[in-house]
């Protein structure tokens, strides 16, 4: 059996049992049951429990999971992820108050903001909007009441003595808006909020909206055109068709409509569509409710979560943990002594035949090759990608916001073709607001790693570092090279 499987599920039922020593822990189903029963939980816990196991999902606020077991047992989660975390384990993974959190203001951002507007600066306005955090009491919570959610808003609001009600708030924004700016009609609100933004800012958040209902639409054509029985493999080669099937980086939401009516039944599609308009307040994809409507039952629901998510979950643990072991060790990418950009073609047509964007075909290297080599490759650049990543997840949001954007930029000035359109579409992911540093780290990952989707860019990796002792970070193409010495 795997041996980090095997670590993860004593270091999970180790610390429900309060022992700081997860190697003592007996993992034989009936002593784990015995052991379980004799801290009192009612009855059917410790079984259940147990079943359920300790791998990565349980310590996830899934509808149907352990945690919910644990609280109704009147265990404490916050001991339980303080437990796990002396224990050397990643912790709980709970979402639910953030995720609740950031559909509303996702919903309400603009609106806040212009709310904010007939108080205070633009500039103010959208700084404290930014700066909008879930308390950190609801850390835990795997059921959280969004008016109690609501309390930094409702303070925000008060500090420019508007006296927000929490449940309005909650249940019927617009209108609590209206009233307490004293508009007459929600129209006024919204004509407010077009005005808020500039023709760039309005692009941009339109690109955004679109990439959101992108991945969101993808993911249910996959859930309704797979069978009861479908493998992992069926089902990722589902998922890489529909890709195909998708506007790869729409600039707004109505991009999508065509896409939707051919993917998704009639009645789901035109339900979707109605959603997906080219306006500042475009709404933004509602997954739990997106199912609902769908009919997608739950276990249709976990085996395509285990074919796709799960890959690219571990695949991002692995990553931040590298980063980390960089971080601790100081390693820190420099550029290498004397390095020189290439001399411009003395030849006319040689200039003439390099000016433009390069196009990109879709070509891997595959196992034909030679295997040492590409497994040098990969070790390398699984190293160089933890740098590059370091170097972005260490900036701010608006600092990293605008190193994504000249990656962008220098991708698109210098090269085309579908490898390169793959690439740009984890742009705007990366750069949403309400992403996790795992979610993150995935999307920068997909964006910046281009020998990914293929070999024929002429490096691996794109980066935001500087290219001397002294000089400024800027976009980088890098090239990872073993040395003779073994290293990279």
């Amino acid at each position: 059996m795997n041996v980090s499987v095997l670590a993860g599920e004593s270091q999970w039922f180790a610390a429900i049992l309060g022992t700081q020593d997860a190697a003592s822990v007996d993992l034989d189903p009936e002593s784990l049951k015995r052991e379980l029963a004799a801290k009192g939980p009612p009855a059917g816990v410790p079984e259940r429990l147990v079943e359920l196991g300790g791998g990565r999902d349980v310590r996830r606020d899934t509808g149907s999971s352990a945690l919910w077991l644990l609280e109704e047992a009147m265990f404490d989660l916050r001991v339980l992820h303080e437990r796990l975390r002396h224990l050397e384990d990643p912790g709980l993974d709970i979402r639910a108050s953030r995720d609740l959190f950031s559909r509303w203001l996702d919903q309400n951002r603009f609106r806040l903001q212009a709310i904010l507007e007939t108080k205070s600066s633009p500039e103010s306005a959208k700084t404290r909007v930014d700066n909008l955090r879930v308390p950190s009491s609801f850390d835990f919570a795997l059921e959280p009441h969004l008016p109690a959610l609501l309390s930094p808003v409702v303070e925000l609001l008060r500090e420019v003595h508007l006296h927000a009600d929490p449940d309005r708030l909650a249940d019927h924004p617009v209108d609590e808006f209206v009233r307490l700016v004293g508009f007459d009609t929600a129209d006024q609100l919204e004509e407010r909020v077009r005005l808020l933004l500039s023709e760039v800012e309005r692009a941009r958040f339109l690109s955004a909206r679109a990439s959101q209902w992108r991945e969101k639409i993808r993911r249910l054509a996959v859930l309704v055109s797979i069978g009861p029985e479908e493998t992992r493999a069926n089902i990722r080669a589902f998922d890489e068709r529909i890709d195909n099937e998708l506007p790869r980086n729409p600039s707004s939401p109505v991009e999508l409509q065509q896409a939707v009516g051919k993917l998704l039944g009639r009645d789901l599609a035109q339900h979707i569509n109605e959603k997906l308009v080219a306006t500042v307040n475009a709404p933004a994809p509602y997954w739990e409710q997106l199912v609902r409507e769908a009919g997608i039952g739950a276990n249709r629901l976990e085996r395509v979560r285990r074919a796709l998510d799960v890959p690219r979950h571990e695949r991002a643990r692995r990553l931040e943990d590298d980063r980390q072991r960089l971080r601790q060790q100081d390693v820190r990418p420099t550029a290498p002594a004397g390095l020189q950009p290439p001399p411009p073609p003395k030849d006319k047509e040689k200039r003439e035949s390099t000016s433009g964007p390069k196009t990109v075909k879709a070509i891997k290297v595959d196992e034909r090759h030679d295997q040492r080599k590409r497994e040098l490759g990969d070790e390398g650049e699984r190293w160089a990608l933890a740098a590059v990543l370091d170097a972005l997840m260490d900036l701010k949001d608006e600092d990293r916001d605008a190193a994504i954007g000249e990656i962008v930029d220098l991708l698109k000035e210098q090269f085309e073709g579908e490898p390169v359109d793959k690439v740009l579409a984890h742009a705007e992911r990366a750069r949403l607001n309400n992403l996790d540093d795992e979610e993150r780290i995935e999307e920068l990952s997909n964006l910046v790693h281009v020998s990914r989707y293929s070999d024929a860019f002429g490096f691996d990796l794109m980066g935001w570092l500087p290219t001397g002792p002294q000089g400024e970070a800027q976009a980088v193409c890098l090239e990872v090279k073993n040395s003779s010495g073994g290293a990279f």
